[in-house]
């Protein structure tokens, strides 16, 4: 039985209301996928056949950080 490392990736994101009127909504929001820019690893390599390769870790997965902003306007 092989294990592999954790993954991990945190995503974070804020939004403030701004009130216009009685009945019109104003959001702004900005939004952060995988905050610590930590690269994730895969996981070993288990075919036996290819027995240089066991236990190996050869890739990566995950994305790099990436930011988001937006507004949305509710009436």
């Amino acid at each position: 039985m092989l294990f592999g490392p954790r993954f991990a990736s945190w995503d974070v994101g804020i939004f403030k209301n701004f009130k216009i009127g009685e009945q019109v909504t104003f959001q702004l929001r900005a939004e952060a996928f995988n905050v610590l820019n930590r690269t994730n690893f895969g996981g070993p390599g288990a075919n036996i056949s290819n027995s240089s390769n066991v236990g190996v870790i050869g890739n990566t997965s995950g994305d790099n950080r990436e930011l988001q902003f937006g507004g949305r306007l509710s009436f």
